[in-house]
């Protein structure tokens, strides 16, 4: 607050103070004073009258400047709500006013924000208790879909067995033991089972399914339900990153670790993902000397966001979708002020539109992509970019749809160890 603007919003006591001095001179000269008696009764007052407005401009202006300087430093910091209880108390009646009901205003923010953070806090806990809960018949199923899997194979290769089995003995000249045979030809069946050979038996009725058949439908459906218990619990996973997120502290272990074992780790993991989307996958570019610090967890979780949205994201038709893992070593002087590792996950997918690179990391943003993808959420780069700033680390994506060169995601590791934990 400036004097201008003090004097502006005293404009009615100095309006007051004119009139009330030309009274003053018109009572004195009805009474028949001279004009040094006037002028000395005016001078008087106005001195009197400036004081006092000196004084109290100079206290409004000290509390208001030191408000003014307090909510500049409180701007972006979580305490704001507690400015009544950083802030003095002024001595004057109008700041009193506003003070009061400021107090009263930030206490029942206060209170609500505790409220709202506790039911937060609830919910947060709640799901991470979902979660886990959830991937005990996740896990459960997919073991009762391996058994019946392991199942199927026996009782098509017993089956065939058998039917080598009769048929032996209506054709065994050399008086050869059924135990033998059996075993001959269960390991027959074993061999060309191996080898994806269906053997058929001949069946009356050429339109009745055959048992081979049947078994590979009863395979494929197993597959299918494997692949969609699989994607449940990668969503199940990406909603428990996301809910510690927010306080990664408390899952959150740094240590050195090769960076080829964490790609190894997360490529082992998808691995069902990739044979079934018939992935190409190249790590040889990765040396294994590369150390980095970081929460392989983590890590591995990010690399498994990369990997399904390059599997996500391919090119349709024949092309085969490749995966090559590179990793390079920087100088301070060459991409950042300190050096670093840099690990490339490189597709040879659809690619990103140039309008949508600057938004990828933005949480539920999709794009141009992920409109014509019913799958997509927007969650997994968001994820990423929130671990990775939570580690110290730094990603991002390149994309050139024009020569149709697919997506690189590059994740910075600092080599620094200072540096790393400071960040």
């Amino acid at each position: 607050m400036n004097l201008s603007q003090y004097l502006k919003g005293r404009l009615p006591q100095i309006i007051a103070l004119m009139l009330s001095l030309l009274f003053v001179c018109l009572l004195l000269a009805a009474f028949g004073h001279n004009i040094s008696a006037m002028f000395f009764a005016c001078i008087t007052l106005l001195l009197l009258f400036t004081s006092a407005s000196l004084f109290d401009f100079w206290r409004r202006r000290r509390f208001y400047s030191n408000l003014y300087e307090l909510v500049r430093s409180l701007e972006n910091d979580q305490n704001a709500t507690l400015i009544t209880e950083i802030m003095q108390k002024p001595d004057f009646i109008e700041a009193k006013i506003a003070y009061d009901a400021l107090r009263i205003a930030t206490k029942s923010m206060n209170d609500n924000i505790t409220k709202y953070r506790h039911v937060t806090e609830e919910y947060r806990e709640y799901l991470e208790t979902w979660v886990h809960e959830i991937k005990t018949p996740i896990a459960a199923a997919l073991l009762l879909l391996e058994n019946a899997r392991h199942n199927t194979l026996c009782d098509t290769a017993y089956q065939n067995a058998d039917d080598a089995i009769a048929t032996s003995i209506h054709l065994n000249k050399n008086n050869t033991s059924i135990a033998t045979i059996k075993e001959h030809s269960a390991k027959k069946y074993n061999r060309e089972f191996e080898k994806n050979v269906n053997v058929s038996a001949q069946d009356n009725n050429a339109n009745d399914m055959t048992e081979n058949e049947l078994a590979c439908e009863t395979m494929a459906l197993i597959n299918n339900i494997s692949h969609e218990l699989a994607r449940i619990e990668d969503f199940v996973e990406q909603a428990l990153y996301y809910t510690r997120s927010a306080a990664v502290e408390n899952d959150y272990v740094i240590r050195r670790h090769k960076l080829a074992d964490i790609v190894r780790l997360t490529l082992r993991k998808h691995s069902r993902l990739l044979i079934a989307s018939q992935v190409s996958v190249n790590i040889s570019e990765i040396p294994n000397d590369y150390v980095v610090l970081g929460d392989h967890k983590w890590l591995s979780f990010i690399l498994g966001q990369i990997i399904n949205n390059a599997i996500k994201y391919r090119k349709q038709g024949k092309a085969v979708c490749c995966l090559t893992f590179s990793a390079r070593v920087f100088d301070s002087i060459e991409l950042y002020d300190y050096s670093s590792i840099c690990l490339y996950v490189h597709d040879n997918g659809i690619g990103i539109p140039p309008e949508d690179l600057k938004r990828v990391f933005q949480k539920g943003f999709t794009g141009t992509n992920g409109r014509s993808n019913q799958y997509s959420t927007g969650m997994g780069l968001y994820l990423c970019k929130r671990l990775c700033e939570k580690m110290g680390l730094k990603i991002f994506v390149k994309s050139d749809t024009e020569t149709e060169t697919g997506t690189t995601v590059c994740i910075v590791f600092p080599r620094d160890e200072l540096r790393f934990l400071l960040s």
